[in-house]
């Protein structure tokens, strides 16, 4: 049997074995999986509307999965929700991987506000930091580069504090942290 009742919840089914899922997955096209995972969002919407925080991360990867091809903004403000939430939870790495879900996301809108997309940038580089994560340094540097793109002085400043870190060594002088301030 491909599909068995799970015991522990009525009413729910499980895949007896998670091939059977992929080649069931697998065997649906993009377009229709695309379209799949944007009603499934939108009824995660509206059945946890009551508890949205507790579903952000779900609801984000259904939205997100389907952002090639519907609601691309929607999937955006989800990702970012998502990324928020992880943080205020203290689950930077998750927060990380949902502000690089916006990223790719922000990079399917038309209209590519670089403000916007160093604001995503920023949030990013913040959580990787706070993770520990070695990427941090290139996320501030790219979002310094945005910064000055936009032309925007309020996320210049926050971009340079960025590539400065937290930590710093008295006497030591770092000629890129010097250049972004």
């Amino acid at each position: 049997r491909i599909i068995r009742e799970d015991p522990g919840r009525v009413g729910r089914y499980v895949f007896a074995h998670a091939l059977f899922r992929a080649v069931l997955y697998d065997s649906v096209s993009a377009l229709r999986r695309a379209r799949q995972h944007c009603r499934v969002g939108e009824a995660l919407v509206e059945l946890r509307e009551a508890a949205l925080d507790e579903h952000l991360a779900t609801i984000a990867h259904h939205f997100g999965r389907a952002a090639e091809v519907e609601a691309p903004a929607r999937a955006l403000d989800f990702a970012l929700r998502a990324g928020r939430h992880a943080d205020r939870l203290l689950a930077w790495e998750e927060a990380a991987a949902h502000y690089r879900e916006a990223l790719r996301i922000h990079a399917l809108l038309e209209s590519g506000d670089a403000r916007a997309r160093c604001e995503v940038l920023l949030d990013l580089g913040a959580s990787e930091e706070r993770a520990g994560l070695p990427e941090t340094r290139a996320t501030h540097q790219e979002a310094l580069a945005c910064a000055r793109a936009a032309g925007d002085a309020g996320l210049l400043a926050r971009a340079a504090l960025g590539v400065a870190g937290k930590w710093s060594i008295l006497g030591e002088v770092r000629e890129e942290v010097l250049a972004a301030l």
